[in-house]
């Protein structure tokens, strides 16, 4: 999988969770970004409005399947 096509989802995803928490409560998209030695770190932080683990558990995705190729497209045209 291109990075580029993780990063895009990463971040969507984290997005989304965002715009699910109302406007009066702190909405927080964070990329921390690392490097130690020969291996690079990121990680992406962002608010949730509920628990996605408490509802499910198996991490299973209830999102319409996307193109890989249609995500590096959107990636590589921003």
């Amino acid at each position: 999988m291109d990075m580029g096509v993780l990063l895009y989802n990463l971040f969507r995803n984290g997005m989304e969770a965002c715009m699910e928490i109302p406007p009066d409560r702190e909405r927080r998209l964070e990329l921390v970004l690392m490097e130690r030695k020969d291996e690079t770190e990121l990680e992406i932080l962002n608010s949730i409005g509920r628990s996605v683990f408490l509802e499910n558990p198996d991490l299973k995705s209830g999102k319409k399947t996307e193109s890989i190729t249609d995500l590096e497209w959107t990636v590589s045209a921003a």
